[in-house]
Parts: C-alpha cells; sequence; structure tokens
C-alpha cells in the first residue's frame, strides 16, 4: 500500500471517530445509528465497514482516546475530564454494543486496554483512571443486571475472549479456574455454556480485573 492510500485510508478513519466525538459533544444523551454516523463523517455505508465492523469499534476506540489523553493531567483537570469520561463508558455500553453476543467481551476489552493505557502514563493520571475504570466497571455491572441486559450477554466464551484480547493478561488457565473448570479446557467449545448466577459471575471477573490494576513488572506508571 503506498504512503498516499494510506494517509487516506487513516485520514477516513480519523473523520468517521472524529463525527461521533462531534456527535457525542452535542447529543450526549441519545443513540446515534450507522447511517447517521455515515451522514455526518460524508462516507458511505460500504466505507464504514471498510475500517469497522460495527458501531462499538468507533465508540471504544474514541472512549480509548480519551483515557490516553489524561495523561500528564494535574490531578484537578484529570478528575474532571475523567468525569466526562464515565459518561462516555455509559454512551458506549448504551448505544455501542446493539449486539447482545459482543457486548460482553467487548466491554471488558475496553477496561483491560484501559487499564494498559494508564501503565505508561505518570503516576497521578494513572490512580485517577484507574480508580475510575474500577469504579464504572462495577456501576455498569450493577445498571446492566438491574435491567436484565445481562441475559444471554455473557457465557465461557466471554471470558476466552477476555484473556486473548490483551497482551499483558493473565493465562487463559485462570480464567478457566475462575469458571471453575478444568485447565486446558477447550473455550471454544464451551461457548453455548452460560454463567447463570450473576453475582458469582461478577465476582469473576472483577477477580481478573483487579489482576490489572497493578502494572506489570517492567513497566512505567
Amino acid at each position: 500500500m503506498s504512503d498516499r492510500r494510506a494517509r487516506r485510508l487513516q485520514e477516513t478513519h480519523d473523520r468517521i471517530v472524529q463525527a461521533l466525538e462531534d456527535y457525542l459533544s452535542a447529543e450526549m444523551d441519545t443513540g446515534i445509528t450507522i447511517d447517521e454516523l455515515c451522514e455526518r463523517a460524508d462516507v458511505a455505508r460500504k466505507t464504514f465497514y471498510n475500517h469497522f465492523s460495527g458501531l462499538d469499534q468507533p465508540y471504544m476506540e474514541l472512549t480509548l482516546r480519551h483515557i490516553v489523553a489524561l495523561d500528564g493531567q494535574n490531578s484537578a483537570d484529570a478528575e474532571r475530564q475523567a468525569q466526562g469520561l464515565m459518561e462516555r463508558f455509559d454512551l458506549f455500553c448504551r448505544y455501542g454494543m446493539r449486539d447482545a453476543e459482543r457486548w460482553g467481551w467487548l466491554h471488558w476489552n475496553l477496561l483491560i486496554y484501559g487499564l494498559q493505557a494508564t501503565y505508561k502514563m505518570d503516576e497521578e493520571s494513572a490512580a485517577v483512571v484507574r480508580t475510575m475504570i474500577q469504579a464504572r466497571s462495577e456501576h455498569l455491572f450493577g445498571a446492566a443486571a438491574r435491567s436484565g441486559e445481562l441475559d444471554g450477554c455473557y457465557s465461557a466464551e466471554v471470558l476466552g475472549e477476555f484473556t486473548k484480547g490483551i497482551e499483558t493478561g493473565i493465562a487463559q488457565d485462570d480464567a478457566l479456574k475462575y469458571l471453575q473448570l478444568p485447565a486446558g479446557a477447550d473455550i471454544a467449545a464451551l461457548s453455548s455454556q452460560r454463567v447463570d448466577n450473576y453475582d458469582e459471575f461478577r465476582r469473576m471477573m472483577l477477580a481478573l480485573l483487579s489482576k490489572h490494576m497493578t502494572p506489570p513488572a517492567g513497566s512505567v506508571s
């Protein structure tokens, strides 16, 4: 691919994400469809799908950009911006995740990628972001449980994708242990199994999440 073509593709990609940013800045309490986003970004629907597989991806990218942008902020500024970021987490889960089968693991990958982004932040910014992510994960889990949105969203596949989706993460055997499955079990073959008890699933996932609240050895915080 030529440098010129790569540049044009990146510009289109960024324009779609920026269109979502502009929309959220003006309409924080409403959702947006792919067609509406394409119109705002002045791209064809086909072009959108050349860059993203669904609305969840630009929501996720935008949220991660805001996490990274907190690096180097003083405590007051970081906390103020983190409050706005909490609202974006809510929007991500409310409007970015239309597909229930993808909701669970993409949500958790977002949290984990967010934590990974803090590994190279200064200590003050990182502390604000980690606290925000932990609090937001608790809030979203509680809201989803009360509304019944967890039904059918989480399975053994979720935890499998969760472990595969992070670079500095836990071993898959750890995930299997929390699911009370034998080490070496085939995650793909277990994808139809459900974790029926919400409290147990919450305990498992928060235990896994807590492993990432401290940067891995050798990283910079």
